[in-house]
This record gives structure tokens, C-alpha cells and sequence, in this order.
């Protein structure tokens, strides 16, 4: 992901989910820049905590006596507090940019070079990532309203971001699935161009960004031929790939920037089936198949072996199907978009199934079976029963015997 890409994306992350992004890229790209650019953005000052310079009480604190005759830690007096004040002893351990920002938001905490951290900065560190909190120590992360990009955004007090370099370009440590999965995964390298503009930006014209320009091959940002290995989808990567499609789908983004950001929490196979269906489940539904039209579209949907839209259809047809009462339910009042008769409503429905292979057939059957003995059930319409007469009858074989085993 470049630059831009990159500075687009992790408000909408810090938004709508509890990962922090980690910025995986090789050293001296830009990285540290990128944070502190968006902390700008946002009017929060920056901590850079350097992880490979940190002794483990640096980064957890130090025991005392309470009064009482019990233990506690003190938190380092870095971390971020509400009065909004980092000591100036507190400076030799970490920087603090963005100072000029008078009466700054909130915090941006950058915990860089994670992967080169000592073993025991990494356990204490893996706690302050998914809580936010060391020992008796809570960041505050109650929520501002502050901008990006002109638009009124609500952020957490406190977010974090990490960096790290490919293990299998530098010494530094491999993660674990855990670690991995606790983070949005960001193959950062930004465009030449990108880093050309920074640099004249801050430095003004000069002779060697006109070289440099007149052959950008020159400037040597690394390859992105290294992967994030370990990526799960756990149901708490689902949890928050959920709340961050929907905020990609509220900001109405690009498919591919889309397809970008999903790939830094779920495994890339699984980015391409999930949009797949979306891009398929758009285009067709079980409204349609009321309707009896997009023929052509199911045939190739049956032809293909599309099981999770026509499991998708069945499903949603199935929620219908169960509150149905023969002579008594009024289609269109009960879904929006129908256009045809309860007779014809019945007949597509029935069509379909039967054109369905059988497990998908009694997928529905089965989510039927509560209705399935009530006379008002739409198994018992001579319309919807009849072109299912050959699964109908299996389906019944089978619900009698499990009823005659459960008796005996």
C-alpha cells in the first residue's frame, strides 16, 4: 500500500475496528513519517517509542510499596496521561513530535521497530496493543472529534501504531499467529514519486532531486516480495473485518482500495471470495428469484457451482418460507420488490429448488421443519410441492425415520 493509501486508511481502521496498523516495510521509506503525518492531521502529538532501545522496566515500570504493604507498578511516564504532559526526563526514552500543536486531541503512540524489541518488551508489549493498558495503567480512550481531511471524524484519545520490517529481509524476529492476528497487516511502500514530493516539501528544489527525477529507478524503496504469513480468520478478525467493510462501504471507497485494506487483516484467498459474493450477491437475489426473471444469471450460477450465493438465496428465501401460511400470507406485503402473483411466486420458488442440487434443497427442508407437519405449510401448496415431488418425498423419509428413533 503507498503513501496516500496508507494515510487514507488508518483513521477509517482506528474508526471502525480495535487493531492497530503495523506497518510492515523496509527501513528508511518513510514509515515514522507517515505516523507522524497523520498525527499532525489529526491535531495529536506523537510518542515514538523505540522498541529495540527499551530495557523491559522502561517499558513497564517499576514496582512500589503501597502503604497498605502491597506491590503495584508504577506506569513510565511516557504513556500517555489525560493531563497531556510527557515529562522532560521522560525524553530520554522516547520523542515526542507534533509539539508545536497547542492543546493537541489526543495521542498517537508509535511503537517502532516492534520485531527487533527484546523478548520481554514484546510480552509487555502485546498486552499495551490489545488493551491499551500495562498492568494498573489504562490509556485514555475515550472519544474526540477532530478532522482528517476536512471531514469531522470521531477517534479514540489514544491509538497506537506499529512498525516493523519483513523478517525474512532483516534480523529481526518472526511473529506468531496471535501477534499477526492482533494487528491490520500494511505492506507499506510508498511510490517514488511520492517520496520525491516529501523530500522537495521539506527541503525545498534541488540538484539532486533533479537527478533523481531524471531516473526514478535511483531511488530504492526495497521489493515487496515478502508476505504476512499466519493471517487467520478467527472470529475476531470476522468481528473486525465486519465493522471495517461496512466503514470502507460508508466512506463509499474504491473496490480496490477496498480489496487493499480487507487483505491487512484476512488471509488474500478470502478477501477475493468475499468479494466475489458481494460483487455477485448485487446483482442477483432471492427477490429475483420470486420474480422469476434473471434466468440466464441462475443457470450460471448453477452451472458454476456458485454455492455460497445460491446458499445465500436459499437462506433468505427460507426466513419467508417459515412464517408462510397457505391462503393467508400476502407476498408483497411481505417482501419488497415482488411483481408477480402468489401463484407465480410460488411456482419461480419451486422451480428454482428443484433446479437446485439436492443438499441445497434440503438446506431449506430443513430450516422448514418447525412448519413442516402444519397444514399451513407451503409444503402442503400443490404449486410449490409438485415440481419438488422426488426431494419432497426423500426429505419426509428421512424426518420420519429420525422421529421414529428419537421415539424408540
Amino acid at each position: 500500500m503507498n503513501f496516500q493509501d496508507t494515510l487514507k486508511f488508518m483513521p477509517l481502521l482506528h474508526r471502525f475496528t480495535k487493531l492497530a496498523p503495523n506497518l510492515i516495510g523496509h527501513t528508511g521509506i518513510g514509515k515514522t513519517e507517515l505516523a507522524a503525518q497523520y498525527a499532525r492531521m489529526i491535531k495529536y502529538r506523537l510518542i515514538v517509542v523505540s522498541m529495540a532501545q527499551l530495557e523491559p522496566s522502561d517499558f513497564v515500570g517499576l514496582y512500589k510499596t503501597t502503604p497498605e504493604g502491597r506491590t503495584m507498578t508504577c506506569p513510565p511516564n511516557w504513556l500517555p496521561f489525560d493531563d497531556g504532559v510527557v515529562p522532560e526526563e521522560a525524553k530520554d526514552k522516547v520523542k515526542v513530535l507534533n509539539n508545536d500543536i497547542e492543546n493537541p486531541l489526543g495521542w498517537v503512540v508509535l511503537l517502532d521497530e516492534i520485531n527487533r524489541g527484546h523478548e520481554d518488551i514484546r510480552q509487555a508489549m502485546y498486552q499495551f496493543i490489545t488493551t491499551l493498558c500495562i498492568h494498573t495503567y489504562k490509556a485514555p480512550v475515550y472519544p474526540v472529534e477532530t478532522e482528517f481531511n476536512g471531514k469531522k471524524i470521531t477517534l479514540p484519545k489514544t491509538v497506537l501504531i506499529a512498525t516493523s520490517n519483513p523478517a525474512s529481509k532483516y534480523e529481526c524476529y518472526e511473529f506468531d499467529a496471535a501477534l499477526t492476528n492482533r494487528f491490520s497487516n500494511i505492506k507499506f511502500r510508498p511510490e517514488v514519486t511520492e517520496s520525491l514530493e516529501y523530500l522537495e516539501g521539506k527541503h525545498g528544489p534541488s540538484m539532486m532531486l533533479k537527478w533523481l527525477n531524471t531516473d526514478k529507478g535511483l531511488v530504492e524503496l526495497g521489493d515487496d516480495d515478502f508476505e504476512v504469513s499466519d493471517l487467520k480468520l478467527t472470529p475476531r478478525i470476522v468481528e473486525n473485518a465486519i465493522q471495517l467493510y461496512q466503514g470502507l462501504e460508508e466512506a463509499k471507497e474504491s473496490g480496490k482500495f477496498i480489496r487493499q485494506c480487507l487483505e491487512t487483516v484476512m488471509p488474500k484467498d478470502k478477501v477475493a471470495s468475499f468479494l466475489s459474493f458481494v460483487d455477485e450477491i448485487k446483482h442477483i437475489n432471492f427477490v429475483d428469484v420470486i420474480n422469476g426473471v434473471k434466468e440466464e444469471k441462475i443457470k450460471d450460477l448453477l452451472k458454476n457451482n456458485r454455492r455460497d450465493i445460491l446458499t445465500t438465496i436459499v437462506t433468505d428465501m427460507s426466513d419467508l418460507l417459515k412464517i408462510w401460511e397457505l391462503n393467508k400470507t400476502v407476498i408483497k406485503n411481505e417482501v419488497k420488490g415482488v411483481k408477480v402473483t402468489e401463484k407465480e411466486a410460488i411456482a419461480n420458488m419451486a422451480q428454482f429448488l428443484s433446479d437446485c442440487p439436492a443438499e441445497l434443497t434440503t438446506v431449506l427442508l430443513n430450516l422448514l421443519q418447525d412448519a413442516f407437519e402444519k397444514k399451513s405449510c407451503i409444503i402442503n401448496d400443490p404449486n410449490f410441492s409438485k415440481p419438488l415431488e422426488n426431494k419432497l418425498k426423500s426429505f419426509k423419509e428421512v424426518v420420519r425415520d429420525s422421529k421414529r428413533k428419537q421415539t424408540t
